[in-house]
């Protein structure tokens, strides 16, 4: 199967991602019924039983994905939709069936509906069914994407290769900060600044000659570019804020685990990797808000008590990280945040 960028409509919700096209099931013919209007539990239920629909639901094959799709006889733009594990309703409306809350009705009839679950995106418009598969991001990441803060400004996006100047990247490195220079969320922009100006590395005698010269300077490489875009964020108070909360969050996730594991190892396994992603993403948050020359004591202060906790729960994470030594993500981590856990995890 051939990779190939998601279409305009679905980049516009998770970025310009490389996927699969895993399933291309067609709009039923014209003519056919097509939905429902906000029904009530009861109408759901008989959408789905063969005793009281024209008949029981017709699967719908996607190879490889985690949940199960199937139209209900009855209404062909009216899909049921299993998941396999957690999943995230980027766009549209899902109902819960009385009878099982794991089959989840979808009426594609009268809006999109797009769901993401793992590296798998399902897109439901007007009967027609597609699934893409994802292509991984460097690093352990592939978390429901964030809806941020819509109080929360920062200046528009100039491109990446503004912060790098001359400079070139490594490709890995342009690519994850690209990828979150494209999410919905404002502090993801902030993250891959600070990104970029913590895991930047020359790749030529030119660039590390400029390096050394910008060292020499009192700056790392790309902190003066990196600075002139962050002094134009207007409020550094919510930004603050909002990287506290996600602090909280992150904590809260942490506390999780143990029982999480116990119920489900390979969820367990898949959170504890989103986990350590997130939290490199508060290291470069928080050098985006040192670089803008703002305090970051209280960020500091909260994220040392999210350390401690980690020190009652590193056996597990340990257990359950499933770490790819070659990526070189991961690698840049562990020679940049050597005395941080995360970074000795790596190492």
């Amino acid at each position: 199967m051939l990779t190939q960028s998601l279409p305009t409509v679905l980049a516009k919700l998770l970025g310009p991602l490389p996927a699969e096209l895993r399933l291309d099931a067609p709009a039923p013919k014209a003519g056919l019924p097509a939905g429902f209007v906000h029904p009530p539990e009861r109408d759901l239920d008989a959408l789905i039983d063969p005793a009281e629909a024209s008949g029981p639901p017709m699967p719908i094959e996607a190879p490889g994905a985690p949940f199960r799709l199937a139209r209900t006889a009855n209404r062909p733009m009216v899909f049921i939709y299993e998941p396999g594990g957690p999943y995230t309703v980027l766009r549209g409306t899902v109902y819960e069936t009385g009878s099982d809350d794991r089959l989840l009705v979808i009426n594609s009839s009268h809006e999109p509906v797009t769901v993401r679950e793992d590296r798998w995106l399902l897109d439901l418009d007007r009967g027609h069914a597609q699934a893409w598969l994802l292509a991984p991001e460097e690093g352990p990441r592939l978390s429901p994407p964030p809806q941020g803060d819509p109080g929360l400004a920062v200046p528009d996006w100039p491109g990446t290769q503004s912060f790098l100047g001359t400079l070139t990247s490594p490709p890995w490195l342009l690519r994850r900060a690209e990828l979150l220079s494209a999410s919905v969320d404002p502090l993801d922009l902030l993250c891959a600044v600070g990104l970029l100006i913590r895991l930047w590395s020359p790749t030529s005698a030119e660039d590390r000659r400029a390096a050394l010269q910008a060292a020499m300077a009192g700056d790392p490489p790309i902190a003066a570019r990196a600075r002139t875009w962050l002094i134009q964020v207007p409020d550094w108070d919510g930004v603050r804020a909002a990287i506290l909360d996600r602090a909280a969050d992150l904590l809260e996730r942490l506390q999780d685990l143990p029982l999480l594991a116990e119920q489900d190892r390979a969820l367990a396994q898949a959170a504890a990797g989103r986990f350590l992603a997130d939290r490199d993403d508060l290291a470069s948050l928080q050098a985006s808000l040192l670089t803008a020359g703002h305090d970051g004591a209280v960020l500091l202060h909260a994220l040392e008590d999210l350390d401690r906790a980690v020190v009652d729960h590193s056996a597990l994470l340990s257990d359950l990280l499933v770490l790819d030594v070659d990526d070189p993500w991961l690698r840049a981590i562990g020679r940049a945040e050597p005395e941080h856990w995360w970074g000795a995890l790596v190492r």
